[in-house]
């Protein structure tokens, strides 16, 4: 006498809305897992003899700054290219840790993939011309102390 095809059918549309909220919060869940794998990146680099150790945090700060005796006994200039010369060893490896997250996350050949890994290797400064301007700033900072 009673037909129950309505109450399936809503049945049937709530359990399909529920699983689109269990994808939805699976998937927030991911991006906050990813976020803080991104945020707690870190990239580590010292000179060829020790002089110098530097880290750098996921946006490319500074994070740590470690020198030894030796490089008291460095010209402010050559010290300051070594410790630019370090910083940037430690900001491309930040950025290949965070490129390999993003790759194993969406797919290395993903469009997001690629556009996350352009982005992020455009602000590695390896231009040598840069690095020269920025020797001679830090030394000049360095000689005002």
């Amino acid at each position: 006498m009673f037909n129950d095809t309505p109450m399936n059918g809503a049945d049937s549309a709530r359990r399909h809305l529920d699983a689109q909220i269990a994808a939805a919060e699976a998937k927030l869940q991911r991006a906050k897992e990813l976020e803080t794998k991104v945020r707690n990146l870190k990239g580590s680099a010292s000179s060829r003899r020790g002089e110098v150790s530097v880290t750098v945090d996921s946006s490319g700060g500074l994070s740590d700054l470690k020198l030894t005796d030796a490089a008291t006994a460095m010209t402010a200039s050559d010290l300051a290219g070594l410790i630019l010369e370090t910083f940037h060893k430690a900001h491309r490896k930040v950025t290949e840790s965070y490129v390999d997250i993003v790759n194993d996350e969406f797919g290395k050949d993903s469009p997001t993939a690629r556009a996350a890994a352009d982005e992020a290797w455009g602000r590695v400064t390896t231009d040598v011309a840069d690095e020269d301007d920025n020797k001679k700033a830090v030394s000049n900072l360095w000689r005002r102390r």
